[in-house]
């Protein structure tokens, strides 16, 4: 008898939904292959091989699809999603999370199929994805965060092997990979030992107060194999700057392309100091406030040029898909959680986004 009930409200409450979005089709996508359901027809089969897709989208254009809905798995949906949108399709992604938990799917029912039910009658949230231009921005900036990142591993290897070597240098400057840092470093690596002379290399950079800590922590063991150690991590570290720079230059390159039309930004004000990982972009405030229609983002306090670059590339300059701050508060995963308590959590995070809407 219960579930006579259940039965009942579900083809109630189905009775009760309106269509709205036509010529829907769902596809349920894995790594080789996909499946496309369409209204009225048998679910098809196609390759996720460009030559799948290319047969794909002819069937869909020939049942007269308009719209896509699909699950975001991996990263297989990138090359799909990039296709259909290319051809005109209007792509709905979803959590796939989403789509289970909505009550009332039948147990003969394919993915592909309750995918492209729940999408007619409005019941998926689409997922945020910018446009293709902002998305090309947004890999160049990840894919430079990944080479800082992995330039960064092989810094802890010479600080490393320093350390074995009883060399105490990166306790007593800022940072080896500082300029006097390095040209110690490339000094002891071509064979320099006496600590006085490794500290004239670096006086003019470190203060005299310094001195005797200095030459205290360049005595030590200068075995062979860890002086290769340093060696091979320094080249890979090198390697790793010139791919910062090369993202730079790509960087640069679609920024101008972006702010081609916009006005120069007029009375520009300083530009906020960058002591680490500086892009080498000629202008690059001017091109930052220009990208932001005018707008200089780093008169937000703790925001300077780089972080507003990364906080564009992931979020684009088009806020009209979140319906307010808070909304986007939330997907920015600044929100409170459910057991978290507190006004004044709750207005912090709605400052957050109130103030990353109107960069």
């Amino acid at each position: 008898m219960p579930y006579k009930k259940n039965s009942q409200k579900r083809s109630k409450l189905k009775a009760n939904l309106r269509k709205i979005n036509y010529m829907v089709s769902g596809i349920d996508l894995s790594s080789e292959e996909m499946f496309v359901a369409t209204v009225d027809k048998a679910v098809c089969k196609f390759s996720t091989f460009t030559r799948g897709l290319e047969e794909a989208t002819c069937y869909l254009k020939q049942e007269k699809i308009e719209k896509i809905v699909m699950e975001a798995t991996g990263i297989y949906w990138i090359p799909v999603y990039e296709h259909f949108e290319k051809e005109g399709f209007e792509v709905c992604l979803v959590n796939g999370a989403h789509a289970k938990n909505v009550p009332g799917r039948k147990t003969d029912v394919l993915d592909s199929e309750w995918l492209r039910e729940l999408h007619t009658y409005g019941l998926l949230r689409a997922s945020f994805i910018p446009d293709a231009q902002i998305r090309e921005l947004r890999y160049y900036v990840r894919l430079r965060d990944d080479h800082i990142a992995m330039g960064a591993a092989h810094i802890n290897i010479i600080q490393k092997n320093l350390d074995m070597m009883n060399i105490k240098l990166h306790k007593v400057i800022d940072s080896v990979m500082s300029k006097s840092g390095l040209l110690i470093t490339k000094a002891i690596l071509d064979g320099v030992r006496d600590p006085e002379k490794l500290w004239e290399l670096c006086q003019k950079y470190i203060s005299d107060e310094k001195r005797q800590d200095v030459i205290d922590s360049l005595k030590g063991n200068f075995r062979k194999e860890y002086l290769f150690g340093i060696r091979q991590a320094l080249q890979m570290w090198e390697q790793y700057q010139l791919k910062q720079k090369q993202c730079d230059k790509e960087i640069e390159k679609l920024i101008k392309k972006m702010t081609l039309k916009k006005e120069n930004p007029k009375n520009l004000s300083t530009p906020k100091q960058m002591k680490q990982n500086k892009p080498e972009i000629k202008d690059f405030h001017r091109l930052m406030v220009k990208l932001a229609g005018g707008k200089d983002s780093t008169a937000i306090a703790g925001i300077n040029d780089y972080s507003a670059l990364k906080i564009i590339a992931e979020t684009g300059l088009d806020f009209s898909k979140f319906k307010n701050e808070k909304h986007f508060t939330s997907w920015l995963g600044l929100a409170p959680s459910a057991h978290q308590s507190g006004k004044k959590k709750q207005r912090k995070a709605h400052e957050m986004g109130y103030i990353l809407v109107r960069m």
